[in-house]
């Protein structure tokens, strides 16, 4: 789940009459992420890893309405640990490359990653990861994307099990715990005192 910072804010102080290339320019940017964010992606994998990402990326899913970003990946309860962690990885690589589109194009966002299962049809998405995410993505005072410590735990655990050690370090730089500053009034950090917490973060300096 992703919220598109200063997108309402956008839409409310521009009229659609006086800005309309401006605001033709960021239709068409969030309306065509989930082409871009592919493409990006695939540009990072070498020819014989290409035929697997690009695979994969295609069975990625992609919701994009008003402000918000919703990025899927479906894991069947049979399937293998080395396909896991690499729709994991692809995963966490796209979700990297568009915090840096979205940064580079004056949109930032403000994300969250989890695991679980859940119901969709059409835009209608009834399940926890959802209630999750958005929770967790509204607690935070500034703009990055985290992980919940389920869904950490659990690629985690993958990436530890595969016997390729290029694929560990990949991880190791991909995702880095980082002190979070959090909003006040939050309904996810209700019992937190404090304004930071330590959590898995996508590192956008990669």
């Amino acid at each position: 789940f992703y919220d598109i910072l200063g997108y309402k804010s956008f839409l409310e102080n521009n009229s659609v009459e006086t800005v309309t290339n401006d605001i033709n320019k960021v239709l068409h940017l969030i309306s065509n992420i989930d082409k871009h964010i592919t493409n990006q992606t695939l540009r990072i994998f070498n020819k014989t890893n290409k035929k697997i990402a690009k695979r994969l990326c295609s069975e990625m899913k992609w919701f994009i309405f008003s402000d918000t970003i919703i990025q899927i990946s479906i894991f069947n309860k049979d399937e293998e640990p080395g396909s896991k962690y690499n729709k994991w990885l692809i995963f966490l690589i796209a979700s990297l490359c568009l915090n840096r589109y979205m940064f580079r194009n004056g949109l930032p966002l403000r994300g969250a990653i989890s695991i679980g299962n859940f119901l969709s049809k059409n835009l209608c998405f009834a399940g926890k990861p959802f209630i999750t995410t958005y929770e967790l993505a509204n607690a935070l005072d500034l703009s990055a994307c985290v992980i919940t410590n389920e869904a950490y735990k659990e690629v985690e655990t993958l990436i530890n099990s595969c016997r390729y050690e290029n694929v560990k370090r990949l991880f190791n730089v991909l995702v880095v715990k980082y002190r979070i500053p959090i909003k006040t009034k939050n309904t996810y950090f209700i019992k937190q005192k404090k304004r930071e917490v330590s959590l898995s973060t996508l590192n956008l300096l990669t």
